[in-house]
């Protein structure tokens, strides 16, 4: 996808800018005003499809009349939706070029019949969600411009990404140039299911947690970008379950993608006899994962999706930091923590250099995490007195 991105991407956008700046002024089109139709662009990850939350609303508040559209990659789309404000979530399946250039085309038939207005890019820098910001056909597109990043110039209204800002700021910046006052401190909160819920309460019957009964739920899951960096080291979060269990008396429930189910065995597998601890790693749904996290007194997490959705869920959360700062994507509130060393090497993960990890770097970042500094942030957010 990268190169792809690199290559082909960088030629799109120049190929569509000189079409931009030839035959596409003879068929410009007036935007409405107010906008009939807004399309928000995120394709990539669930947390930060979740953290556009405050961005949709003020959309919604400023312009409440406007049909608001939302595109992102297929497994996005619980995140998409659940967030309640799109009137339609649109898709790009990743399972296949045929199956991808088919929602291409049909992204393509519902903007004409849309007749989108206004289109904002929320995606940093990648030049495939600027094509398509194009193809909208939008008349007002608005999206980030960074000297260097070769996109060509299909944005009518460019906002500078700043990257000492957090992303929601970023996100509500783009708003903002669309005339919709943005509070990024207010996240939104996607809806959970009581289906999702009787199924996780079911789960975690069969695995002899009882109704009520408190647990921290750990999720050592991270994205495929640098996994091997970004991953805190497995003896850590069987040392952390077994504390959890003898000196806090909460069990632990290990949460996970289907690829991380081999991981997360291996690290309940050595914990000690009387520890409460069970997994549920690859067998939940998103919206199951959001009612585990829901119902958990607190949530341990690396860096990746679970931690935005439980900042959006308000359950409190210590999220350790590594090869990607939490100046952009670090939790707020006093409910919450950032368990960040900062060596030298880190943030090694930018938007700048398309995440592609330094694998020269030792995983210092994530090793200098100790398990007495995640236990102490537990019993600090979830107000457990020491014994």
């Amino acid at each position: 996808m990268r190169l792809v991105d690199r290559f082909l991407g960088v030629l799109a956008c120049w190929l569509l800018t000189a079409h931009r700046r030839t035959v596409g002024r003879l068929f410009r089109r007036r935007p409405a005003d107010p906008p009939r139709a807004i399309l928000l662009i995120k394709l990539w990850g669930i947390g930060s499809v979740l953290l556009t939350g405050p961005v949709q609303r003020a959309l919604k508040e400023a312009f409440p009349n406007a049909r608001l559209l939302f595109l992102t990659f297929a497994p996005n789309r619980w995140a998409a939706e659940a967030l309640g404000f799109a009137d339609e979530v649109w898709t790009i399946r990743t399972n296949g070029l045929g199956a991808a250039l088919a929602d291409l085309a049909a992204f393509r038939r519902g903007c004409r019949r849309e007749r989108v207005d206004l289109c904002l890019d929320l995606e940093f820098f990648s030049r495939l969600p600027v094509v398509l910001t194009y193809l909208s056909g939008a008349p007002r597109r608005i999206g980030f411009f960074a000297r260097g990043i070769s996109a060509g110039d299909l944005f009518t209204d460019r906002c500078n990404f700043n990257a000492y800002r957090h992303i929601t700021e970023s996100f509500c910046a783009l708003a903002e140039k669309a005339g919709a006052r943005c509070e990024p401190d207010l996240p939104v909160a996607p809806r959970v299911e009581t289906a999702d819920l009787e199924a996780v309460q079911g789960k975690l019957a069969e695995r002899r947690l009882s109704a009520g009964q408190p647990f921290v739920a750990l999720s050592p899951n991270v994205s495929d970008l640098g996994a091997v960096l970004r991953r805190w080291p497995e003896d850590r979060w069987t040392e952390l379950a077994n504390r959890l269990s003898s000196e806090l008396g909460l069990a632990s429930v290990f949460v996970g993608a289907p690829s991380d189910v081999g991981y997360v065995e291996r690290i309940v597998e050595r914990c000690a006899s009387g520890t409460r601890v069970c997994s549920l790693a690859g067998q939940t749904t998103l919206g199951e994962l959001a009612a585990v996290i829901s119902l958990a007194s607190a949530l341990v997490a690396c860096a990746s999706g679970p931690v935005p959705l439980a900042e959006c869920l308000g359950t409190p959360t210590a999220a350790l930091f590594g090869t990607e700062t939490p100046v952009l994507y670090g939790l707020r509130g006093e409910q919450h923590r950032n368990l960040y060393k900062a060596p030298y090497c880190s943030p090694c993960l930018s938007v700048y250099n398309e995440k592609i990890v330094d694998f020269s770097c030792d995983n210092r970042c994530m090793r200098d995490i100790t398990v007495d500094e995640v236990l102490a942030a537990v019993r600090d957010i979830i107000r457990t007195p020491a014994p």
